[in-house]
């Protein structure tokens, strides 16, 4: 008798180490987390004010024109990042404005209140982070060039322009592949010229929102 209570203490404790030991060696092969190589991140931006500009329009568009004056909008977008170096990321990213208040001043100067646009923005970024890491708040600088898009209602005509962007932001890692940001940015788009003179549109963006990685 004695000697079965011993045989089935011996198999317990045997089964009892095993079990435990599995995990821990599961663990140990597994390894700790490695930072992220990529980023994906989604945001929502906010337009105080893009303001007013004028687009040339008809065959004289040197001499008539429109004037845009635009409200302020909110927008969500999207982006990519990928890591090439010590703190800096290469992508792309996206944003859309699905509906911000415009004036349109016709060319015998009749403004049209009431009135709704849409802007988009597609543009090639780079961003250079510093500090950071586990459980830290980090600063970064970030710029991108591409496209930005005007949505106008009729009889304005929509058009697309060559845009930069420059910002810079805090962000917040709760963990090595999961953070969340906020940023403070400027737009600038180069319009068709009115005349001779440079017809640049320069408006700024505050986002916010979380970057996860893999």
């Amino acid at each position: 008798m004695r000697g079965w209570i011993w045989g089935a203490t011996a198999i317990g404790c045997t089964a009892l180490t095993f079990a435990v030991a599995q995990p821990a060696a599961a663990q140990q092969k597994k390894g700790p987390a490695r930072p992220a190589n990529n980023w994906a991140t989604g945001f929502v931006g906010w337009y105080p004010g893009i303001g007013a500009f004028d687009s040339p329009v008809g065959p004289a568009a040197g001499t008539a024109f429109q004037r845009w004056n635009f409200g302020s909008g909110v927008g969500v977008g999207a982006a990519y990042a990928h890591i090439v170096g010590q703190g800096l990321q290469i992508g792309a990213e996206g944003s859309y404005v699905p509906s911000v208040g415009v004036e349109v001043t016709d060319t015998l100067g009749v403004t049209t209140p009431g009135q709704s646009a849409h802007v988009g923005e597609l543009m090639a970024t780079g961003r250079i982070t510093t500090g950071g890491g586990l459980a830290g708040v980090g600063f970064y600088l970030a710029g991108g060039a591409g496209a930005v898009f005007w949505g106008m209602p009729a009889p304005a005509s929509s058009a697309t322009d060559v845009g930069l962007r420059t910002s810079g932001g805090l962000e917040y890692h709760g963990s090595l592949r999961r953070a969340f940001f906020l940023e403070w940015g400027q737009f600038w788009a180069f319009h068709k010229h009115h005349g001779v003179s440079s017809n640049t549109v320069k408006y700024s963006q505050i986002r916010g929102g979380v970057r996860i990685g893999w």
